[in-house]
Parts: C-alpha cells; structure tokens; sequence
C-alpha cells in the first residue's frame, strides 16, 4: 500500500495555518502565472513526508460551488504534495473545467493533513465521523473529503456508499475489501483568501 510511506504525526493548528497559506500561494502562481511554485525553504510542517487532501470550492451569490479536488498520499514531503494538489485540482483534470484567473479571489481553500492511516475491513467499527477520511485504495484512490459527513449528517454506513457511488462501484463492495482509513486534521480559509481556520462543520 503506497500510504504506508506516511509516518504518524499530530499537527496543530499552526501547522494548518501554515499549510493553508502555502497552498493559496500555489494557486496563485498556477492560477495566474501558468507556474509550480518554487518550493525554496519553507517552515517545518512542509517539510515532513505526508499526505494531503485539497478541496476548492467557489463562493457566490448563489452559495458555494466544487471547482476542484485532489488527493496526494504517497509520501513526498508535504509542501511538494500541496502544490501538485493543487495544480490538479485547479486544473481541467479534476473536474473538466480550469479555474481562470478572474475566479481565483471567489476560491476558498479546504487542506485535510493526514496524521496517521490504517487498513481495515470494518470501517464501520474503525472511523470517526469529521476526522478519518475513508479511501478506496483504487488506482489514484477513491475518497470524499472528510468534513462532508458532518455537513450533511450522514452515518457511517451511508459515508462508505456514498464514497463508492462517487465512482460507479458497488457500494456493498467494502464488505469484501481492505480500505484506509486516514486520520486527518482539517483547515479551511475563513473567506477566499482569508485566515486559515479549523474546519469544523459541527
């Protein structure tokens, strides 16, 4: 399992602080200039070997829009996984359409860290609603971001076939199949471009 690179952390709301800033810097130089950001020295929690889960939503008149998202996990250090994350998801591969540059002051940054993973063939009995963050571990990977079942009030059984019917697979399939569970720690820009908070739906 390619996440059994990602050691075991606990991170705080620093860290989050940090990583959420260092990812809207990303965006910009993606967004605006058709860049990667040049990584150069950056503070502690960007340099740890981890993983991540970015979320771009668009904040209008008529309420909040997906415009993107990604997933890296494999063990490149943090701050490397935030910038290719993030050209991703801003990119035509999530979800069809690139974030012009006109939009990117309307973008609001969701950013999960994830602390720790497990495999499991009970999640049911394993995960946390609002803080694991449940994998298929399928080509790139199969997931929602892990805040959503708080949003919507979902149970644990309904996360897990929700997950699986996001990509067209049996949603009875996790009784048969190892799957991950990662325990995250989640942040989220209070406004576009605003001061990273804890992202607590609750």
């Amino acid at each position: 399992m390619i996440m059994n690179k990602i050691q075991k952390y606990n991170f705080s709301d620093k860290d989050g602080e940090i990583c959420v800033r260092f990812a809207r810097k990303a965006l910009r130089k993606y967004t605006i200039e058709g860049q990667r950001l040049d990584v150069g020295s950056v503070e502690e929690p960007l340099n740890k070997r981890g993983g991540v889960l970015i979320r771009l939503e668009s904040e209008g008149l008529f309420g909040s829009q997906l415009k993107g998202n990604a997933a890296i996990y494999d063990g490149r250090r943090i701050s490397d996984a935030i910038i290719d994350s993030i050209i991703y998801a801003s990119s035509s591969r999530s979800l069809g359409s690139e974030i012009k540059k006109s939009e990117i002051d309307n973008i609001k940054i969701q950013l999960s860290l994830i602390e720790k993973v497990k495999l499991t063939k009970e999640p049911t009995k394993t995960i946390t609603i609002g803080d694991d963050c449940f994998i298929i571990p399928k080509e790139l990977g199969i997931w929602l971001y892990p805040t959503k079942p708080l949003e919507y009030d979902w149970t644990h059984e309904e996360y897990i076939n929700r997950t699986y019917r996001s990509s067209q697979l049996n949603p009875e399939d996790w009784k048969n199949e190892n799957v991950v569970i990662a325990n995250v720690s989640s942040f989220i820009e209070q406004n576009p471009n605003g001061r990273p908070i804890v992202d607590d739906p609750k």
